[in-house]
């Protein structure tokens, strides 16, 4: 009992230090026609909203989320090595960054385990990259996150890489650009 009580401490301490839940990808089979009338999600019926989405590459590495110069994972655990910790002391203090972090180069036919190597190990000095998809902003839509983390592109640390989005007003442009993307070996 004493285990499971310090466990679920542990797990609120976490989420005092990640305040938000990270975005995930969704699979498209997945959604109830998102380019049609109705579009629902864990069964509450939503408001039919417009019908342009952003698309963006997934990226396969490690999720990665920068706060007051700290790096968590998706489970809100601190990130392990050293150096990548201390590399991330120079994000800008005053914003949350979410996105993946990878080393190597992505292309068709490299594996997780090859765009990841050293990034979980505490020491060692792996070359990476911090690909940055979204800030954690309250009040803002996608498209003004990203916005702002478009302005802030060149103050960032060499090691970062916007997210390119794209705007979609249609399924077919959906699955021609997603389709792009899974050639250039995204997932």
């Amino acid at each position: 009992y004493n285990e499971k009580v310090a466990k679920e401490k542990e797990k609120r301490e976490r989420e005092k230090e990640i305040p938000v839940s990270p975005m995930l990808a969704i699979e498209y089979e997945k959604t109830n026609n998102l380019f049609g009338k109705k579009i629902t999600t864990t069964g509450i019926k939503a408001k039919k909203i417009d019908r342009r989405f952003f698309i963006s590459k997934k990226i396969d590495g490690i999720r990665c989320i920068t706060k007051y110069g700290n790096g968590f994972s998706r489970s809100g655990k601190k990130m392990k090595n050293k150096y990548i910790l201390e590399r991330l002391k120079e994000m800008p203090d005053y914003l949350i960054f979410d996105g993946e972090i990878t080393t190597g180069k992505i292309e068709k036919g490299v594996t997780f385990a090859n765009l990841t190597d050293g990034i979980m190990k505490i020491s060692g000095e792996p070359n990476f990259t911090y690909h940055i998809f979204d800030l954690v902003l309250d009040g803002k839509t996608h498209k003004e996150r990203y916005d702002i983390l478009c302005s802030i592109k060149d103050s960032l640390p060499e090691y970062c890489n916007i997210v390119e989005k794209t705007i979609v007003e249609s399924e077919e442009d959906m699955k021609r650009i997603a389709s792009e993307y899974l050639e250039e070996g995204y997932e």
